[in-house]
């Protein structure tokens, strides 16, 4: 069946995740999941022991940021963007 029929009957149509969204997701857990260990351990620390660990927190999300597949979305959402836009100023002859 397609989204339509399934609509039309009154049942939900969910779309499937590509391997895309699972592999960002299981990121963002992971990067949720260490930021709340660091906050734990560094609870009782003294600040120059707590501001180590944060830096070296903040320093593993910025390896995150050099991502391929984040990369790659991101530049497809871009393309697309262009595209809408392009789009759109010829249909409305804006230049």
């Amino acid at each position: 069946m397609v989204q339509h029929q399934l609509v039309k009957r009154g049942r939900l149509y969910v779309n499937p995740n590509t391997g895309d969204e699972v592999y960002l997701a299981n990121k963002l857990a992971t990067i949720e999941r260490t930021a709340q260990q660091t906050l734990v351990a560094v609870q009782d620390l003294p600040a120059e022991q707590a501001l180590v660990e944060l830096r070296k927190l903040v320093q593993g999300w910025a390896g995150v940021a050099q991502n391929s597949v984040i990369e790659r979305i991101l530049r497809h959402d871009r393309k697309e963007r262009e595209t809408n836009y392009e789009a759109y100023r010829a249909r409305t002859g804006l230049y």
